[in-house]
């Protein structure tokens, strides 16, 4: 499960809360130096206590982010941002099951903050609540603005780990009807489509990712296994054949690797054995 947590989310988060400035210059030393002089003139300034937590987070300094907090909470018990704040402290601890309640509250306050709800589907998932991270995905992708490949990958993780290879198929046909035929979305497609059974549906995909990839010699041997699989031998010696030409216009370099040489032999004695088999 701990791959749901894997999102590009820790910068766009931060950049939330900080000005894009100070991340920019990487000065975060500075900046919390900085804070420290204001916090010191105007120990009651809210937005600096909140603004140096999530520096102090993004420096690691979890325990300072926390006591900052803790000051925010005694001056404005209410305030929903430190919320938001103290749950991404938790997530970068480690502490994913106490920051889920954080979230819940700063959610409660902003029930459409895109961020907030794609970092919450993957505190579900990561505790195991698929139901409740499937949920968030999909608000999430029906507040954005934007749709993000991620989003719809992992919402389709989700799907199928439930058992629902058809639910999950339709969130990548979703997202490739909004995003194009990524080829992020194409392979778990493609993968679910041979889950399923339906071979030619799994060959058409393998189709439209050879046409849009500019190596295409992998492909070319994934789809001859594909087509031996189905018993289509002359089909698949073809494929095979093809996938050796597109080794073999590889620049040197490329050509010689040992990958390239190995899928190579593999291609040239899958053609042979269907050469003998027909002698």
């Amino acid at each position: 499960m701990r791959g749901f947590m894997v999102f590009l989310f820790t910068i766009a988060l931060g950049m939330l809360i900080i000005p894009p400035l100070a991340m920019a210059h990487g000065g975060l030393a500075k900046d919390i130096a900085a804070l420290d002089r204001v916090i010191e003139a105007q120990p009651a300034d809210v937005h600096a206590l909140l603004h140096r937590a999530d520096l102090l987070r993004l420096e690691g300094q979890f325990q300072r982010a926390l006591e900052d907090l803790e000051r925010v909470d005694a001056l404005q018990p209410a305030n929903p941002e430190t919320a938001w704040v103290r749950a991404r402290v938790l997530i970068d601890q480690g502490r994913e099951a106490p920051a889920l309640g954080e979230l819940d509250e700063w959610l409660d306050a902003n029930p459409d903050h895109v961020m907030a709800l794609g970092l919450r589907a993957q505190v579900h998932a990561f505790v195991g609540d698929l139901e409740g991270a499937a949920e968030d995905y999909t608000r999430a992708m029906a507040a954005s603005t934007t749709l993000e490949p991620e989003w719809v990958t992992t919402l389709a993780e989700v799907r199928a780990s439930q058992g629902q290879p058809e639910e999950a198929l339709a969130v990548l046909e979703r997202g490739m009807r909004t995003l194009g035929p990524l080829l992020s979305l194409q392979l778990p497609a493609l993968d679910l489509e041979l889950a399923l059974g339906r071979a030619d549906a799994a060959l058409n995909r393998l189709d439209a990712v050879i046409a849009s990839v500019p190596r295409k010699e992998t492909w070319l041997a994934r789809r001859a296994e594909l087509l031996e699989r189905l018993g289509r031998d002359d089909e698949a010696r073809r494929d095979w054949a093809a996938a050796v030409s597109a080794c073999e216009s590889l620049p040197s370099a490329q050509r010689n690797s040992p990958a390239v040489q190995s899928l190579m032999q593999r291609a040239r004695h899958r053609i042979n054995d269907a050469v003998s088999l027909q002698s």
